[in-house]
């Protein structure tokens, strides 16, 4: 007689606590090895070179796993510092775990360098040396998930909740993913956004058939300005509080920012001609987060928008900022042009951004059609190596 197979070991699979793994492309051995520790351990692990399939959407795929997992492992490299999607996947876990309580940071070192700002809270595994003690700190870590609750949450199999503290749990004085005391902060601040839109003509004056003179095409183009700004204001409204925007005697005022008409000759007037690009320019000023810096990345693309700018402050100021930002975008894409304060580039996802710095401040320019994959803010904490608050 045959005997019935057994149910516990699938049982047992699908209550595997599940692992999260970031790391740098040029990191990928070491992460592979890691991701085979982590499956000894106990755990289910994501990693992209297995876990993703073809169709998958790469930010939406990557976030829902991050989400759903109950460990964040990020190899710390000096590859991980200036790898933007590593960064990425780090901001998000942050936050997330701040939020919800998982997944729980664990960061481990795999080699001598500059760490990611936004670990420095975090206290490590030192793997540098060698990974072989790394499988009983992660077997202690997965039988903690599986037998109660992390930080709030539902114990695996259990009837009500169970709760327990991170003495409890990791009893030793520095556990990887313990907070500890902060560092001196290098912080990132978004002081601004702006919004550009813009309209180009080009009118014909004098000749055969045409009876308006120079100075008649020039005061037509009024009106397009009037019509520019008026689509400046709509999508001005989408980002702003009711009442945020008022018409003082025909001048438009916004509180907590600005609208910025111009004109520019393209071309200059030819024989007959004159090109002229009709640009407005809305500017918030410490935008708000929910309203602005969440939403404006998804509407952007329906609201005919040329361009958004986001202006950061840094602090501490940082005077090597230049040489970082054209490293970290040479590395990362190709450089299109440089002058002693900005360059443009191309990004490795195909974006072509401009980029311009002074020790306390960094500007990013960003085309329309980059959005929504492009994330300006992990961006910015990737070309700075601060952390945005």
């Amino acid at each position: 007689m045959v005997p019935p197979k057994r149910q516990t070991d699938t049982k047992a699979r699908s209550r595997a606590p599940q692992a999260f793994l970031s790391y740098a492309r040029k990191d990928a051995d070491r992460a592979l090895t890691i991701a085979s520790i982590a499956r000894q351990a106990g755990f289910r692990v994501w990693i992209d070179s297995t876990s993703l399939h073809p169709g998958d959407e790469f930010s939406k795929t990557i976030t829902s796993a991050i989400e759903e997992s109950d460990l964040f492992i990020v190899c710390l490299s000096p590859n991980s510092v200036d790898s933007v999607w590593v960064n990425r996947e780090l901001l998000h876990a942050i936050k997330q775990f701040e939020a919800d309580g998982r997944p729980r940071p664990f960061p481990v070192k795999i080699s001598e360098g500059e760490l990611p700002s936004l670990i420095g809270r975090y206290h490590y595994f030192d793997a540098s040396q060698s990974l072989a003690p790394l499988e009983k700190e992660l077997r202690r870590v997965a039988r903690s998930i599986s037998q109660r609750t992390l930080f709030g949450r539902r114990a695996l199999g259990s009837e009500s909740p169970s709760y327990a503290t991170y003495t409890e749990l990791f009893p030793e004085a520095k556990a990887p993913g313990l907070v500890l005391p902060s560092p001196p902060s290098k912080r990132l601040t978004l002081t601004a956004i702006s919004i550009e839109t813009s309209q180009t003509t080009e009118k014909y004056f004098g000749g055969a058939g045409n009876g308006m003179t120079e100075g008649e095409v020039r005061h037509e183009q009024i009106g397009v300005q009037a019509a520019v700004m008026e689509r400046a204001i709509g999508i001005l409204t989408n980002f702003v509080q009711e009442g945020a925007i008022t018409d003082s005697g025909g001048v438009v005022l916004v509180r907590n920012g600005e609208l910025r008409p111009q004109v520019d000759e393209v071309v200059g007037p030819l024989h007959g001609s004159l090109k002229l690009k009709t640009t407005a320019v809305a500017i918030l000023v410490n935008p708000d987060k929910r309203r602005v810096v969440k939403a404006l990345p998804l509407k952007i693309g329906r609201l005919g928008v040329d361009a958004v700018e986001y202006s950061f402050r840094l602090d501490p100021p940082l005077p090597d900022l230049g040489a970082r930002v054209v490293t970290h975008l040479r590395d990362h894409g190709d450089i299109l042009g440089q002058s002693a304060n900005r360059a443009s580039a191309r990004t490795e996802g195909g974006c072509q951004i401009r980029v311009s710095w002074s020790p306390e401040t960094l500007v990013i320019r960003i085309p329309t059609e980059c959005f929504p994959s492009f994330e300006p803010i992990p961006f910015a904490e990737a070309l700075s190596r601060y952390e945005y608050r």
